[in-house]
């Protein structure tokens, strides 16, 4: 997998709330995301949006991952968003953060869109992270990584799952 399904959905209208910039990873907020991904080597990663009440899977339908993968993405995403409340959904496109994470490092990674407005009061987001999306964001980092690989790609998870959870606990901590 790869960012050449950066083309799969948001819009080339730099108007659009979801305008997805003129090429893969050219927003500067994906650039600073890719950099801290390549210094931290994360195992999971959970990408939270405001503007909605899902759990996102990492690919978008027209950019499909081998059926074996997907089928444990909707599992994952299906365990989580019962936790939350939330209804699990596959994302709207593909070559954002939790794409890249996943073809470029194998970090298990999922997006929430929680809240009831487009940016939503600071204290708002917040009551619902600590009420609602909490309970799930615990169970995805203390799921286990589901692995049928070979021994480099095994070896590789089993150094950056210990990483991940330090980095989940200290980010859950501030």
């Amino acid at each position: 997998m790869d960012l050449g399904s950066f083309s799969c959905g948001g819009s080339t209208q730099m108007s659009s709330n979801t305008y997805r910039g003129p090429s893969a990873a050219s927003e500067p907020e994906m650039q600073t995301m890719i950099a801290w991904q390549a210094s931290r080597k994360f195992s999971k990663i959970v990408d939270l949006h405001s503007s909605g009440r899902d759990v996102r899977q990492n690919y978008a339908a027209c950019a499909a991952l081998p059926d074996e993968i997907d089928t444990m993405y909707t599992g994952v995403v299906s365990v989580v968003a019962e936790d939350m409340g939330y209804v699990p959904v596959r994302s709207c496109c593909s070559g954002g953060e939790i794409s890249y994470a996943f073809s470029t490092h194998g970090t298990m990674s999922i997006l929430f869109e929680q809240g009831r407005s487009f940016q939503p009061p600071y204290e708002d987001t917040m009551e619902e992270l600590e009420t609602e999306n909490l309970p799930g964001i615990m169970n995805f980092f203390e799921l286990p990584i589901p692995v049928r690989a070979s021994r480099n790609l095994t070896h590789f998870l089993s150094h950056t799952e210990r990483a991940g959870r330090r980095a989940a606990a200290t980010a859950l901590r501030r």
